[in-house]
């Protein structure tokens, strides 16, 4: 036969049965990797880049043909310096350079020039012209014959001391046999007679001068070898002043 169970243990087992239930998903076991530690936010500062600017300052845009030009160039948001580069040449066969420094040599020949200065990424242009140097040349000759045959040293100055070039702009008569060395100037004459014009040249500036080609001077006698006895042999037919000026 059961025993009754007491009256305090009826009513426990009516409470708990009466309980709402708890599903057995909604009981899991904090780990510490589930906590954390919460921190207060803090708000993150904005990096400012640099804004890089490059700008050629030369106010000076020509130079004369021979000389040098120095460039500048203003940079800001970096501590590098600019390259510079000559991107065009009109006509191609300018022998202008420029170096790292921004000192442009204009070389001998004149024409426009495109000069750029690079920096990481950034570039600038400047358009700068070579002139040429105006220049005064003249012959200086006071000479202006020689003989057939013979040579005549030509000579000149020019104004801004550069090499100046000769050359035979025209012949009376076209047969005349005259040539000129085009670096030092000497003429030599040739066997013709007649008159040549020179020419010397330095860039756009030249002088001329006509020069005439003549006869060797005429000697008052012909030379001879006499002798003694022939010079002064009677009946001779030479006279005193001939027999003077012909003897060796």
């Amino acid at each position: 036969m059961r025993k009754p169970l007491p009256l305090l243990a009826c009513l426990s087992l009516l409470l708990i049965g009466c309980g709402p239930s708890i599903p057995s998903s909604s009981i899991s076991e904090e780990t510490p990797s589930d906590i954390s530690e919460t921190t207060p936010s803090e708000e993150s500062t904005p990096v400012t880049l640099p804004v890089i600017t490059l700008s050629i300052n030369s106010s000076v845009n020509e130079v004369e043909v021979g000389k040098t030009l120095t460039l500048t160039a203003t940079v800001t948001g970096t501590t590098q310096t600019p390259t510079w580069s000559i991107s065009e040449k009109n006509p191609s066969s300018m022998d202008a350079s420029i170096n790292q420094n921004g000192v442009l040599s204009a070389g001998a020949i004149a024409g426009t020039l495109k000069v750029k200065a690079s920096i990481e990424g950034l570039s600038d242009e400047i358009i700068i012209t070579v002139k040429e140097v105006p220049v005064n040349v003249q012959i200086t000759n006071t000479n202006k014959e020689v003989e057939r045959g013979k040579t005549l040293q030509m000579t000149a100055t020019s104004s801004n001391g550069q090499t100046i070039s000769w050359s035979i702009i025209d012949k009376d008569p076209v047969t005349v046999e005259a040539s000129i060395d085009p670096v030092n100037g000497l003429l030599a004459a040739g066997n013709v007679n007649g008159a040549v014009t020179v020419r010397a040249a330095c860039g756009s500036s030249t002088d001329t001068m006509v020069i005439h080609i003549v006869d060797p001077t005429p000697h008052l006698i012909e030379k001879a070898k006499l002798g003694y006895r022939d010079l002064y042999r009677p009946g001779s037919g030479i006279t005193w002043a001939k027999r003077f000026i012909g003897m060796d």
